[in-house]
């Protein structure tokens, strides 16, 4: 189970090559999901990453 926090810098565990050293690159790179109307989550798969997987 996670704890909720993001620790910076994250690298993408997928492709291993994006990685963001700011909250600003986060949502860049990466992105936020919700999780309920009270939290957010960084995705942790890049965007590029996630945009592969989805196209198989």
């Amino acid at each position: 189970m996670s704890s909720g926090q993001i620790t910076l810098p994250h690298i993408c565990p997928k492709c291993k090559i994006e990685i963001a050293i700011d909250y600003q690159e986060l949502e860049k790179k990466f992105g936020f999901r919700n999780i309920d109307q009270a939290s957010m989550r960084n995705q942790s798969w890049c965007r590029e990453c996630r945009k592969k997987s989805t196209k198989k």
